[in-house]
């Protein structure tokens, strides 16, 4: 959090800016604790692995980001019970996420 306000502070850039290199850092380590410890993935090329990853995180965050706006936009629960709408929306998008896992990250590589 402290190096996200520096970045902030030193070089006033905006807040999407200033939260960028945490979130290049923590896509990367996620991916290599991927490749490198959990799935395996050892075989395919570097570059094809952190490019399927991408695409895959790619389309979580999309997915996610609309049901949980759309959730919080048409609910009617919204004026007395937000967390209502969200939790709804991660009940959603759960499978949804499974879904793009198994298909669109990990299937690349069984084939």
């Amino acid at each position: 959090m402290a190096l996200l306000l520096l970045f902030r502070h030193w070089w006033e850039v905006g807040p999407f800016l200033a939260r960028l290199p945490a979130f290049l850092i923590t896509f990367f380590a996620l991916w290599a604790v991927k490749r490198f410890y959990i799935f395996e993935e050892k075989t395919l090329p570097i570059r094809q692995s952190l490019t399927r990853y991408a695409y895959g995180s790619l389309a979580g965050i999309i997915l996610n980001w609309t049901v949980y706006s759309l959730a919080i936009h048409f609910s009617g629960f919204l004026a007395f019970f937000p967390f209502l709408a969200l939790l709804i929306a991660a009940v959603v998008t759960s499978p949804l996420n499974f879904l793009i896992a198994k298909y669109g990250v990990f299937r690349a590589t069984l084939e």
